[in-house]
């Protein structure tokens, strides 16, 4: 076996004793830590249950990467907030597969309307177009 069928975890990718903190208002968590060869503060952040980091930073000093810690759980409080708002509402496709069954539910009189698209480009009026083809 070969290491892609291992991805690396995020517990791998974490630098080691690297200080967690989690946002309470998201599923955003940072791990910090300091780089042993520059000796800067360094940043990863992780969102939702993703193994791979949203980002991974080097700082010149501490007061801006926890700038920049805050402004990461901003972006993923406001991300979360639209997506909840986007999914409350219905999509364009289900709006549209809605009038379309009005339309055929009134033309036909069917509740369930099943659409077969004929084959070639022939309609069901066409004289060419026969049933028993396959």
């Amino acid at each position: 076996m070969t290491l892609a069928h291992f991805p690396p975890t995020r517990e791998s990718r974490v630098p080691k004793g690297a200080v967690k903190i989690a946002d309470k208002l998201s599923d955003a968590v940072a791990y910090l830590s300091t780089n042993p060869m520059t000796k800067k503060p360094t940043a990863m952040v992780f969102v939702g249950k993703q193994n791979k980091p949203l980002w991974f930073f080097q700082f010149p000093n501490e007061e801006r990467r926890s700038i920049r810690i805050e402004q990461a759980f901003v972006d993923r409080r406001e991300h979360l907030a639209r997506m909840k708002a986007r999914r409350a509402e219905p999509s364009s496709t289900a709006l549209r597969n809605r009038k379309l069954k009005e339309v055929m539910g009134k033309a036909f009189g069917v509740d369930k309307v099943r659409v077969r698209m004929p084959r070639h480009g022939l309609r069901l009026g066409d004289a060419r177009y026969r049933r028993d083809t396959p």
